[in-house]
């Protein structure tokens, strides 16, 4: 069997406190992650700035530790961290776009500049021509296995801004088709049909077809995707 090991520092962090910089999208990094877990890369230090279009960088992202490759096959050890003078170095928040694919959070956008989450105040980058950035409505309306958060109210709506309905036969991380997203005033609001939960063991849950707000409490969103699937 492959061996795949990504570090804690990069894919299992606590959930970031509440904060009033939402989660527009994911900034994919194969400067410091690569193009895929085990795919072979020469790491590049990507550049930290207090604003967009700045010219002196507070801080470097970068790769304090390299892949290692097994004899018997897979990889492990990849350490990617923040180093910025005066302050020990930190690992940068991140959340897989795929399979063992970590992505930097982005919480503002200036044209191919990006403000990135990180432990202490979110920092700028300027994208690459390699960098992809995955808005938030892109995330939920592809082909992927989508599901409520905790952030999640227990609301839906007739339309966008329409009445308000209590799904009341909907528990929390219910598995949901995201149908259609659109925006009114600004917000984000998607079309979701509750579905069954690809675990055999969960219990069916009913049919229930209505409008979601994005962004829930604290400014986290109220629908994800599972990035490894069931």
């Amino acid at each position: 069997m492959v061996r795949l090991f990504l570090a804690l520092v990069l894919v299992q962090l606590p959930t970031p406190p509440e904060t009033s910089e939402r989660l527009l999208g994911l900034l994919t990094l194969p400067q410091v992650f690569g193009a895929g877990a085990c795919v072979p890369f020469e790491p590049r230090s990507v550049a930290l700035f207090s604003r967009p279009r700045a010219r002196d960088p507070i801080a470097h992202l970068q790769v304090d530790h390299y892949w290692t490759f097994p004899a018997n096959g897979g990889c492990e050890g990849l350490e990617v961290r923040i180093h910025q003078s005066g302050h020990p170095a930190e690992p940068l928040p991140t959340e897989e776009f795929e399979y063992e694919a970590p992505a930097a959070i982005v919480v503002a956008r200036d044209g191919d500049w990006f403000k990135v989450r990180t432990t202490g105040r979110s920092l700028w980058l300027r994208g690459t021509s390699d960098s992809v950035y995955l808005p938030l409505r892109a995330l939920l309306t592809s082909d992927r296995l989508i599901h409520l958060t905790s952030a999640w109210d227990g609301s839906m709506y007739t339309a966008p801004r329409g009445t308000r309905m209590r799904a009341r036969n909907v528990p929390p991380e219910s598995t949901v088709r995201v149908v259609s997203a659109e925006r009114r005033s600004g917000e984000l609001w998607l079309l979701v049909e509750t579905a069954d939960s690809c675990d055999p063991d969960e219990p069916k849950v009913p049919r229930v077809r209505g409008w979601v707000q994005a962004y829930g409490s604290g400014g986290q969103p109220a629908l994800w995707f599972f990035s490894r699937g069931c």
